[in-house]
């Protein structure tokens, strides 16, 4: 019998049917309507619309299997690579070796294989055209790290050697086949994405191939190294000088099931290309890239390390960056920066008295610093008896690395307009360069594709446009209720089975840069606001300990784990508009600790002190 203690989520949900058994509530399914028909707004209705949806053919019945992936590297001990890290770096990085490690595997077995074909996400996801046999509790390779770049040459040397584990997935190994349609339903529990998704990853294995031509952080999201050579121009790809940034152009891409697009009354697996637009971090040393950020007109105060410290310290944290003045590169990630530089800062060398920084690395290594007055990198460490460690290094020895695409907090209003600028293009431009997109793909001649019988089609899907009636929802009694048109806002009842209770929780504001913040007095009112319309709707909160600080996503791990020890069971959190990495980090953050977030736009804060804006 297991001695794991069920997830939070599931004992929740577990109590939940139990009051409701008990109060002879019967639980419904959620069910979609059928289609509709058309509207009766003439505007808009029987154009043809050219759509970003390029049909899938299958012409076989392959049968797959699916199979759970661990991988880790080893040095002095094991790092899990299969695990999603928050940090664009790590995360294009354990990709790239996860996948270098299949690639050794399938090579390995060639013979084996012979013409079936391994499908990899990159992560904990396997899926095989033919029973693979694997033992119940897993087959287990040693990889060492020359059988490894022997055949991934880009690979980066951070282990000693590699373990590859697979799983067998006991409940459905075996998935549907994929001209299979059973799995289509209007009942939204038994909706099953398994095929959809493995079409997703299968979609991707010529990107995933080549780390010259692509950098990928899911099986659905790349980007391109090269865009010109798939046809994008350098206009496509302007540079933002103001945060010493490019735009790096990539696809989003997805797998949707669609109608009569093959025949009438047929269903088709299709993929949905659309173009994804980021600016991106350029690799150069941590200097240069501060110079960029003060602009010309600064010359006279870089000697003030306080005032650049406050200046540029947000546009660099989190970045990830590799010394360069020792044989052994080391890379680790920027926590701050500090109020000393190299004249300032000591160190204490071994059997000898304490140096400053700048005698020992120009003692050391030799090194003819041009900005010695600039504040120095902060690097926060645990050290072997497990105690926090700092570590500073000048920044004319650290270089940013690659596939780092900028934040939010990491942004001016200047490289904003910038970029929305550049980024605003015709409908007829946008359509070429979904062409582009699909055509990197490279799945006219994919022999992963071709092994499964899968053509996807060369031009995009048209379509008959229609305008729908509103949407409307229809319970169990068969009563319907109708949203408000012209803003489709729904009416809420208010009446619920049971209060909702919290007795310990946090109202933490976050802010990247100075432009974004409030202060402790407006998030308070916000905050009071809130717990108001929390009442109303029955739901029974406590006073919150309220917070206003500056952070970035990079720092939530450590925030949210505190609370989480700390017993408290929700959190809300402002955050700067469009904060990507901040909100991706509250979620996978709660998924390991439990503790609840909601995240708020700074903007809607703001509408709701200034502007009386509050959605109850």
């Amino acid at each position: 019998m297991s001695t794991l203690q069920p997830r939070k989520a599931t004992t929740i949900m577990q109590d939940a049917e139990k009051a409701l058994e008990l109060a002879k509530l019967q639980i419904g399914s959620t069910l979609l309507a059928e289609k509709k028909q058309p509207g009766t707004i003439d505007v808009g209705n029987g154009q043809r619309i050219v759509t970003n949806v390029y049909l899938l053919e299958m012409s076989k019945t392959k049968d797959l299997f699916r199979y759970e992936v661990n991988v880790t590297g080893v040095r002095q001990r094991e790092f899990d690579l299969t695990t999603r890290s928050s940090s664009d770096y790590r995360n294009a990085l354990r990709r790239l070796q996860c996948y270098s490690v299949l690639r050794a595997f399938k090579i390995k077995h060639a013979s084996v294989l012979s013409k079936e074909r391994l499908y990899y996400d990159c992560g904990s996801f396997l899926i095989s055209t033919f029973d693979l046999k694997v033992p119940v509790l897993g087959a287990v390779e040693l990889f060492t790290l020359e059988q490894i770049k022997q055949h991934s040459p880009l690979f980066f040397n951070g282990f000693d050697s590699f373990k590859l584990k697979i799983l067998p997935v006991h409940d459905t190994k075996k998935l549907l086949k994929l001209s299979d349609f059973s799995y289509v339903t209007n009942d939204a529990e038994k909706i099953d994405r398994t095929t959809q998704q493995f079409l997703d990853i299968a979609t991707s294995q010529d990107v995933f191939e080549d780390p010259s031509l692509y950098t990928h952080f899911s099986a659905s999201d790349f980007y391109l190294l090269n865009p010109s050579s798939f046809g994008f121009t350098e206009q496509d790809c302007p540079v933002f000088p103001s945060n010493s940034s490019f735009l790096g152009i990539g696809m989003h891409k997805g797998i949707r099931t669609v109608e009569n697009a093959s025949g009438k009354n047929q269903m088709s697996e299709a993929i949905v290309a659309s173009v994804k637009k980021t600016p991106f971090h350029f690799v150069e040393l941590v200097s240069e890239k501060l110079l960029k950020l003060l602009g010309p007109h600064f010359a006279s105060r870089m000697k003030d390390t306080e005032w650049v410290k406050e200046r540029v310290e947000g546009f660099l944290k989190g970045l990830f960056v590799v010394t360069n003045h020792t044989e052994k590169p080391r890379v680790f990630e920027i926590h701050g920066l500090s109020t000393t530089n190299l004249y300032t800062e000591f160190i204490q060398r071994e059997g000898g008295p304490k140096v400053s920084l700048f005698e020992y690395y120009t003692q050391t290594y030799h090194i003819d610093f041009k900005y010695p007055n600039l504040p120095l990198i902060v690097n926060k460490y645990k050290t072997l008896q497990n105690t926090d460690g700092i570590r500073y290094f000048p920044m004319e020895v650290c270089v940013i690395q690659d596939n780092q695409r900028v934040t939010t907090h990491q942004q001016d209003p200047q490289a904003t307009r910038e970029m929305i600028r550049k980024t605003a293009i015709p409908p007829a431009e946008l359509k070429k360069q979904n062409a582009f997109l699909k055509n990197s793909l490279q799945l006219d001649d994919s022999e992963y594709l071709n092994g499964l019988g899968i053509k996807c089609h060369n031009d995009p899907i048209e379509v008959v446009s229609r305008v729908l009636p509103p949407p409307e929802l229809e319970f169990a009694s068969k009563a319907k209720q109708v949203p408000k048109l012209p803003r489709c806002s729904w009416n809420d009842a208010n009446k619920y089975f049971s209060t909702a209770t919290c007795g310990k929780w946090v109202a933490l504001a976050l802010f990247g840069t100075q432009q974004d913040a409030i202060n402790m007095e407006q998030w308070t009112e916000f905050v009071k606001r809130f717990r108001s319309v929390l009442s109303k709707n029955r739901m029974n909160f406590a006073e919150p300990q309220i917070l206003v600080r500056q952070a970035t996503g990079a720092d939530l791990k450590l925030i949210i784990q505190g609370y989480y020890e700390q017993g408290f069971e929700y959190m809300l959190i402002a955050h700067p508009d469009n904060a990507d990495q901040i909100h991706h980090a509250m979620k996978y953050i709660e998924q390991k600790t439990e503790v609840v977030t909601q995240g708020v736009k700074i903007s809607t804060v703001k509408n709701v002190i200034f502007k009386d804006r509050f959605r109850h």
